[in-house]
């Protein structure tokens, strides 16, 4: 796992470098960035498609902004396996046609 975290903060180290409360080693969204977050959030506006408005974030209970700090680093953990599995395969298969292209040229010359 120290392999694929020393990926992520190489391929990523600046991505959340703005944010304070964000260690920029593991870029780990922390629950308290997303208290100041919340407590920003402009209160009276119309609710979203999912019927949620500022206030129910606000007013919620404090381990929302702890839930919501799991489900956000979980969906970054995903996203950034996904790409590195993404690049994985493409090499292989890249590999596997450039071994396959080979071969035909070998076969043919001889």
């Amino acid at each position: 796992m120290n392999i694929i975290s020393n990926l992520i903060f190489h391929c990523n180290k600046s991505r959340f470098a703005q944010y304070d409360n964000i260690d920029v080693r593991t870029n780990r969204i922390s629950h308290e960035l997303l208290e100041a977050c919340t407590a920003e959030l402009k209160k009276g506006k119309a609710p979203g498609c999912d019927g949620l408005t500022a206030e129910h974030v606000v007013h919620a209970h404090p381990i929302l902004n702890v839930l919501l700090s799991l489900l956000f680093n979980m969906m970054y953990i995903c996203t950034v396996l996904y790409q590195i599995l993404l690049v994985l395969v493409l090499q292989y298969h890249l590999l596997k046609t450039w071994t396959a292209i080979e071969q035909d040229l070998i076969t043919t010359d001889v």
